[in-house]
């Protein structure tokens, strides 16, 4: 996998501070393969382009809309061809909030989501909110003020699987993170675009109301199975099929000793920083995100 920086404007990847005008940021554009560029933008979600021989796929919109549309334009000049289609993972709003930069292409999403997409549209932001969202995802309030996001055209249900013979791309709703999260793989070069079921080098999210870790876990049972040579992650680089064993292997490890500490009555506000859960499979120098507690806490919960 080859990683070239494409400025913005002739900067460093950074994560942008609330008022940086984050239009003025790099994006990390990492060659997968001949054929697959994941975007690893300043904020939001990654978004990955997948070129075919009919034309351009994309997967996830991110939060800017500036900033996905600039990603649209540079793969259609380095692909030459024009774009098909946005394949959506999930509905969270750090991978959609950009989807403007398509509305001129059909999207495409997983129907188990559908309610998740009315709830999501119909939010009004409100200066709390915003404020709210902006201590999670500094430049937020840049993002909201260009948003336009609108409903996919295109529901799936199961796995659907688009184009034909060397140009087929797999998207499957595999639920887990999220009840409509979906995967989307590319066989003719064994790529897969995992969306937030493979979190690189931080603390993995899995604090959504629908999250179903059983069904995260058997998800990746069923890669681990699969012909996969690179993962394009919702957020961090790409990586190999290696990092999603130890994922797995993080999450049952977890869920044990929750469990475990559960049933020696240890109080759920204890369970997050104690000092038996599992050693983290992301750099010790990442800086704890304030949900991480509560997303502990909702696998004490389901127990």
């Amino acid at each position: 996998m080859k990683s070239t920086t494409l400025c913005l404007v002739a900067a460093l990847l950074v994560a942008p501070s609330v008022g940086q005008d984050i239009h003025r940021q790099a994006i990390d554009y990492v060659e997968v393969t001949d054929s697959v560029v994941l975007a690893r933008p300043p904020l939001g979600s990654n978004m990955t382009c997948i070129a075919t021989s009919a034309g351009l796929y994309f997967i996830d919109a991110g939060m800017n809309t500036d900033i996905a549309r600039r990603f649209r334009v540079d793969m259609e000049k380095k692909f030459g061809k024009k774009t098909l289609a946005l394949l959506m993972t999930h509905a969270h709003i750090d991978h959609f909030l950009g989807m403007a930069a398509f509305a001129d292409t059909e999207v495409v999403a997983a129907e188990t989501g559908q309610s998740l997409w009315q709830r999501q549209l119909t939010v009004e932001f409100t200066e709390q909110r915003i404020e709210a969202y902006s201590r999670i995802f500094p430049g937020f309030r840049e993002c909201i003020r260009d948003a336009k996001p609108f409903a996919p055209a295109v529901w799936v249900k199961g796995e659907a699987v688009i184009g034909e013979g060397e140009d087929r791309l797999i998207l499957t709703n595999t639920g887990g993170h999220s009840v409509d999260s979906s995967s989307v793989y590319f066989p003719a070069e064994r790529v897969l675009v995992a969306g937030d079921l493979v979190q690189v080098d931080q603390y993995p999210y899995f604090g959504d109301p629908t999250t179903d870790m059983d069904c995260w876990l058997g998800t990746f049972d069923r890669w681990l199975g699969m012909d996969i040579a690179a993962v394009c992650a919702g957020h961090g680089r790409a990586v190999g099929k290696e990092y999603i064993r130890r994922m797995s292997a993080y999450f049952r490890d977890l869920i044990d000793t929750v469990k475990k500490l559960k049933e020696e009555g240890v109080a759920v506000e204890k369970v997050p920083h104690h000092p038996a859960l599992p050693e983290k499979y992301w750099p010790e120098t990442k800086e704890e995100p304030p949900w991480w507690g509560y997303a502990v806490a909702m696998i004490y919960q389901s127990l």
